[in-house]
């Protein structure tokens, strides 16, 4: 009977599936396995009396999957995984086999390196019990095509190996790091080498680090990298940068499947706490909302409303000068929030009352409060300047002003990393200017 393996089979650490073992007294059997079906299923070799590819076998005579039980493919569901799961035991014709994880503390009282990624035991109880020679030999490892393009070359040792006890009856199997061939592991009796149990060993795929790439306006970009914080131009559109996560794998001879799971959080000198979610890898480019900008006839505008509520004379002089001004702007000139304001403190002034009314026009002046600028994470900020100081205390704190959590899980393994998101020195924009004296005589 042929086995066909995948090289890259879906399934991220070290597996050792049995295939089938018969050491019998006197007896002599070939190594076999269970075979595949018209309908691309696994299902149990008739020519043998147990399940040979589940560690959670069916109870059933027939050998169909009891109790929605999974039907495990070499290195799939729920194979034996190295450091992973607990094994179950799996009985085969004539011999109980017994898979282990082997914890890391136990590495050196096993003999096994303490640099090893993984390693398990595997236990062999010949059967039945009165055989003249139970002694067997685990040592011929090699890879599965040894001629492959990722084996040629390269010594099956330096990624595995195999380490029998003094009676044979156990072995431990180590996993030195990872690699992109299926080892084999043959299991046969010294007295008769035809009989013989196959162990087929895999490398699932894993996360073994991470890179991102970042786009702004569809076109990839360069980040200056500062104290582990990725810097970006703050360009006041309302635009984002974003970023792609792109992992970096292990060798390997099974995929495996991933998720990735994104928290981002405001680094603390940032000083909010995020109230909406930060789930996709960005960066805003600008603020949004805020104030809009005024134009130079609007801003002329408002900066002559401010003398004429300080000076009766100033304003008794300019008052049909002031209201020129605002004659002339725009239509959307006088809609803009601030040259509102401005307007109605300018139409409060009464020279007939001028101290009363004067007092009126500057509270309406002083209660303006221009429209927040918002950012994502629900942070708002009430001026342009508030945004620069925020930032600035995270430049000065060696901080990101988002930090971003990226879990990657998998079937059979998990990575995490962090991915911080800032920017530039920002500059902090001139807010007012004020003349110690606004009406000056000679």
């Amino acid at each position: 009977m042929s086995r066909t393996r995948n090289k890259k089979r879906n399934g991220g650490k070290v597996i050792a599936v049995l295939l089938a073992v018969a050491v019998l007294g006197g007896g002599v059997t070939a190594c076999g396995y269970a075979s595949r079906n018209d309908a691309d299923e696994w299902y149990k070799n008739p020519d043998f009396s147990t399940w040979h590819w589940t560690d959670n076998a069916p109870q059933g005579e027939t050998g169909d999957v009891q109790n929605g039980g999974n039907v495990n493919t070499p290195g799939e569901n729920n194979a034996a995984v190295v450091g992973g799961s607990e094994i179950s035991e799996i009985k085969n014709n004539g011999v109980t086999v017994y898979k282990a994880a082997l914890p890391r503390a136990a590495f050196k009282a096993m003999g096994v390196s303490e640099q090893a990624e993984s390693a398990f035991t595997l236990t062999a109880e010949v059967s039945p019990s009165y055989a003249s020679d139970k002694s067997l030999n685990w040592n011929d490892l090699a890879f599965l095509d040894s001629e492959s393009e990722w084996a040629t070359g390269k010594e099956v040792t330096d990624y595995v190996t195999v380490t029998p006890s003094a009676n044979g009856e156990q072995a431990v199997l180590a996993c030195l790091q990872d690699f992109g061939e299926p080892i084999v592991l043959t299991v046969s009796s010294v007295s008769n080498p035809e009989v013989c149990a196959t162990c087929y060993i895999d490398y699932y795929q894993r996360v073994k680090s991470c890179e991102f790439a970042f786009f702004y306006n569809g076109a990839e970009v360069a980040a200056n990298k500062v104290d582990g914080v990725y810097k970006f131009d703050y360009t006041g559109a309302e635009k984002n940068y974003t970023a792609e996560l792109r992992p970096v794998y292990s060798n390997y001879t099974l995929t495996d499947t991933y998720t990735t799971t994104i928290n981002g959080a405001f680094s603390s000198a940032f000083g909010f706490e995020v109230v909406g979610g930060l789930d996709s890898l960005k960066l805003p480019a600008g603020l949004s909302g805020g104030e809009p900008e005024l134009s130079a006839a609007a801003a002329a505008y408002c900066n002559s409303v401010t003398p004429m509520c300080n000076s009766y004379e100033v304003a008794n002089r300019t008052f049909n000068l002031v209201a020129q001004k605002y004659d002339n702007l725009t239509s959307e000139e006088k809609q803009h929030p601030r040259v509102i304001c401005y307007h109605n403190a300018a139409l409060t002034l009464n020279p007939a009352a001028y101290s009363e009314s004067a007092a009126q026009a500057k509270a309406i002046i002083n209660n303006y409060a221009p429209p927040v600028f918002t950012y994502v994470g629900g942070a708002t900020f009430a001026t342009y300047n508030d945004f620069v100081a925020a930032v600035n205390r995270c430049n000065n704190s060696g901080v990101g002003v988002i930090e971003y959590t990226l879990t990657i899980n998998g079937a059979h393994s998990n990575f995490t990393t962090t991915l911080s998101l800032g920017y530039g020195a920002l500059a902090v924009n001139v807010q007012d200017v004020n003349l110690s004296d606004n009406n000056v005589a000679f």
